[in-house]
């Protein structure tokens, strides 16, 4: 087993190059974590260099430009595309009928080692070289034929009988020549973290290999399906952390584990989706820690797991029942939803699961892949070493290009879904693809965050991570300044937004208009960025995390190709940028970011090394003469007027442009997830909570998303269902011709108690949600119509208690416990509970009526709840029903039940008229559909 020190913090060890057999470089950890390159020992690198000096006088003679075509290519590809393994080599030649042009610059696409594709750009020599060979190729004859070709020169060494082996010596000597003339730090990292399999993939590198874009799609599972399940978990994980139970959300999904496990791959991930949909309904009871382990499961059924990007379902169901229940009691225990833990905890909770479930083979692979959902969804750190050896850790390069970046702009630019979600999501994209920003980091930024001066400039204070964690470390505390003027007018505008909604200093940046300690919509808006991301770049593992990434690169490419005066630590400037406390953590997670810093490293180097009219003319095409006479009518030298010639012949080739050769139609369509909303119950509750909390008609219409004329239209359907309900009280003739949205706000001057201030209460939680996906049944038209005849005032009154079934029937319905209903009565009304007691068990009929009392409100509560509810005695007054009905928020007893039910009960009254109005809406909708059906 793994020790707590080896996960955190490994020990200081040399490590040989994983893609290089007897490198004369290796890669050492010193004490603070940072990977310096060095000489292997007893290892003579002038040789090494000499051998590749040989080389590359050669190829700059034209020696290797004499034979087939090739030959050419394959000498160009080892001398400027700092190529350092032989498969890297055979991925990047036999990939040259995929070249297409972005820009100004050609990438080739090809398909790596681990069956993801990959990209990445060409110097113009090596451009040239390659569209002069025939498309047909054979390119291990080829390299069968350039390794024989060194056999017959000086440039290389033997290595023995192995295949290819003057080819492999001269990648051992290229990559000390590497390691010597290009910036020390930087070339080590390339060669021994960026193979071919760490550059970035594409949609159009997918294209090509005519793979799909995102999920496999069938008529039972789409993209859409893990969208939405996917956004629901990561709301419960983060904005719901109450203590509910999750045990049943284990069972089940051990129990379809089971189910599905002898399953062939195709059929079983469309199985899941569909069973994890079902149970994501009810997620929300279930707490955070059941979520988080709910999530983790659908992570690998659409995502993967380190090892395998489709994993068996066996290997799933494994997975689930080797940790689920072990994973449910660790993270139950703590306070804080896994994704604010510290990393030592989380490290802490592995190894205690690991001790408790020694016996188990699946165990350590399973927090593997449990911790891999972390990192992807939750921008967790990722765990220096791997739980379980025999996982390899894969570095990916998900970093977003400049035009992948655009056509997200463009698509998030156009309107896509609800109108504040995508300015939200656009926004987000903005801050984190300009600042280094991690998505926890984007989501904790309060308005307070924002600094605006008089000279127009904006900066942002990155602080505390979500629910008040500290940060990753004290380096994480950091100002940046937004220098992008189009992301600073964003971020004004939204400042001015949450602003006209009343938000305070201390609300989310991003935060709920109705709730401003919680993020609006943080699963829509983390999948929607993840959707985004995913179509754009065509690589189905890519996260928002990339966006940090992205910029990364940019600051990167920044400080190691400029120069600079000052001696300074570069990656530790780069660190601060990131927000790291020291850069060991981007050594390994960044490496990939070094492609274009590698590629202005190898130019620089190779201009000490003279191009000859011979080889310029066989790149180029052009004759000697004509090369003379562009030098000598060149102001620059001879070697710069020739290297001009070169990249100018390289941007004329007709390689097709990315954009011609694919058309890129595949950014995503608005999901249902994301689709622009109609006027929801939740939304009619929110609307007339701001229209009593007295917000201007703009406020309430910018909190809301909706227009302005809804809103007086739900006010003025409020106001007659009122008008309906106190119609005993107040003259409301003259009341109805007043603007409906001003009498709403001042109910109070008519001594009625606003009914929409306590809608929200916890006590009415369940039946606000039955309403919302009830209300086209039976069961809520028949309570609301039986609510109207009961509505007196600020009562529910049981006077007629045959008026009062629907009522009942409602609340049950909606899960209502009989022990958090108190029924009050004037004496005289109801029995006593001892003459009731007497009666229990006997087949009720209304009117039965023993010593005097009426039993008809007992008898329905006995026939809907099977059970009587608690009955208090009250005096009779004057303008109270002789009996009412009260909903408690908690068990009823005589001393905890609320005294005041005008009180009690306003939420109540607030949520029926919510409902009344919601209800005639869905209607009107669906009759407007048959008539547009019929009209069809």
């Amino acid at each position: 087993m793994t020790s707590r020190q080896d996960l955190s913090r490994p020990r200081a060890v040399k490590r040989q190059s994983p893609c290089l057999l007897a490198s004369p470089i290796e890669a050492t950890d010193d004490e603070s974590g940072r990977l310096i390159p060095r000489p292997s020992r007893s290892t003579d690198l002038n040789a090494y260099c000499s051998r590749a000096a040989e080389f590359l006088t050669a190829f700059h003679r034209g020696d290797f430009h004499s034979g087939e075509p090739t030959t050419a290519a394959i000498a160009s590809v080892i001398g400027l595309e700092g190529i350092c393994s032989i498969d890297e080599l055979k991925s990047l030649l036999a990939a040259n009928n995929s070249m297409s042009r972005i820009g100004d610059q050609c990438a080739v696409s090809w398909k790596a080692s681990d069956d993801h594709l990959d990209r990445r750009f060409l110097h113009p020599a090596t451009t040239l070289a390659l569209v002069q060979v025939d498309q047909q190729t054979t390119w291990p004859a080829a390299l069968s034929a350039f390794d024989a070709l060194l056999g017959r020169t000086r440039s290389t060494r033997t290595q023995g009988a192995a295949e290819l082996g003057h080819l492999a010596g001269l990648l051992l000597d290229m990559t000390a020549w590497h390691f010597l003339s290009l910036h020390r730090p930087l070339f080590c990292h390339v060669a021994r973290f960026a193979p071919a399999s760490a550059l970035p993939d594409s949609v159009y590198a997918r294209r090509v290999a005519k793979r799909p874009l995102l999920l496999e799609t069938s008529s039972d599972l789409t993209a859409d399906d893990a969208d939405r399940i996917q956004a629901q978990v990561i709301d419960t994980a983060l904005q719901y952390n109450d203590a509910g139970s999750g045990g049943w959300v284990i069972a089940e999904l051990k129990t379809i584990a089971n189910l599905h496990k002898h399953k062939a791959r195709a059929l079983a991930k469309i199985d899941w989706i569909k069973s994890l949909g079902t149970m994501s309904g009810n997620l929300r009871d279930a707490g955070s820690a059941a979520a988080t382990i709910f999530g983790w499961v659908l992570h690998m059924v659409t995502v993967g797991t380190p090892r395998e990007a489709s994993p068996s379902p066996a290997t799933i169901s494994a997975y689930v029942s080797a940790i689920s229940s072990e994973l449910l009691q660790e993270l139950g225990a703590h306070k804080d939803p896994i994704p604010c833990w510290k990393l030592t905890d989380i490290i802490d909770a592995y190894q205690r699961i690991l001790k408790c479930r020694a016996s188990n083979l699946h165990a350590a692979s399973a927090l593997n892949a449990f911790h891999a959902y972390l990192v992807d969804s939750f921008d967790m750190p990722p765990l220096r070493q791997a739980l379980a050896s025999e996982v390899r850790s894969v570095h990916k390069a998900n970093i977003l290009w400049d035009h992948e970046a655009d056509s997200i702009r463009d698509w998030l630019g156009s309107g896509h879904g609800e109108e504040r979600l995508s300015q939200q999501v656009r926004l987000a994209f903005e801050l984190a693809h300009h600042l280094h920003l991690r998505i926890g980091e984007l989501f904790s930024l309060c308005l307070r965050s924002v600094r605006t001066y008089d000279d127009g400039q904006i900066e942002l204070e990155i602080a505390p991570s979500p629910k008040g964690k500290s940060g990753k470390s004290p380096a994480s505390r950091r100002i940046r300044r937004i220098t992008s003027e189009e992301t600073a007018q964003l971020l004004r505008r939204w400042v001015q937004r949450r602003d006209l909604e009343a938000a305070l200093h201390d609300d989310y940046l991003f935060g709920d208009p109705h709730n401003g300690k919680r993020v609006y919509q943080y699963g829509k808006t983390y999948v929607m960025l993840s959707r985004a991301l995913k179509a754009a770049s065509g690589d189905t593992s890519i996260s928002p995390h990339a966006l940090r990434h992205g910029v990364s690169f940019e600051v990167e490419q920044a400080l190691i190709v400029e120069r600079h005066d000052i001696d300074i630590n570069l990656l530790d400037e780069i660190a601060v940028e990131t927000g790291h406390r020291s850069f060991q953590m981007g050594w390994g997670w960044y490496s990939h970011l070094f492609e274009q810093p590698l590629r202005d490293g190898i130019d620089r180097s190779l201009k000490n090394h003279e191009l000859n009219y011979g080889v310029v003319a066989k790149l180029t095409g052009l004759s000697r003469e004509v090369l003379r006479q562009r030098v000598a009518r060149s102001p620059e030298n001879r070697n710069c007027t020739l290297r001009k010639i070169l990249q100018d012949s390289a941007g004329a080739l007709p390689i097709p442009d990315i954009c011609a050769k694919f058309n890129f139609t595949d950014l995503p369509e608005s999901p249902d997830v994301f689709a622009k909303p109609g006027i929801s119950f939740e939304k009619i509750v929110a609307v007339l909570g701001d229209i009593s909390a007295n917000l201007t008609l703009p406020a309430i219409a910018a909190r809301n998303g909706i227009g302005e004329t809804t809103i007086q239209d739900i006010a003025a359907s409020a106001l007659c269902i009122l008008s309906r309900q106190y119609a005993a009280q107040i003259e409301w003739r003259k009341l109805l011709l007043e603007d409906p949205l001003f009498v709403l706000q001042n109910l109070q001057k008519l001594n009625i108690r606003s009914p929409f201030e306590r809608a929200e209460q916890a006590k009415f939680l369940s039946l606000s949600r039955f309403l919302a996906g009830h209300v086209h049944t039976d069961v809520v038209t028949d309570g609301l119509r039986s609510w109207q005849a009961c509505a007196d005032g600020d009562y529910i009154s049981l006077d007629s208690p045959n008026l009062a079934e629907g009522l009942i029937a409602l609340l049950h319905g909606a899960g209502v416990p009989l022990t958090h209903l108190v029924l009050r009565a004037a004496p005289g009304f109801v029995p006593p509970m001892s003459a009731i007691d007497q009666v229990i068990g006997r087949t009720f009929h209304p009117g039965l009526s023993p010593a005097g009392f009426s039993l008809d409100l007992v008898y329905l509560f006995q026939k809907i709840y099977n059970g009587t509810p608690q009955i208090e005695a009250i005096v009779q007054r004057r303008g109270r029903p002789s009996a009412y009905l009260l909903v408690s928020s908690c068990p009823a007893s005589g001393e905890d039940a609320v005294q005041n039910a005008a009180v009690g009960m306003a939420g109540f009254h607030g949520l029926m008229i919510a409902a009344h109005i919601f209800r005639d809406t869905v209607l009107q909708a669906n009759a407007t559909d048959e008539r547009t059906r019929g009209e069809d």
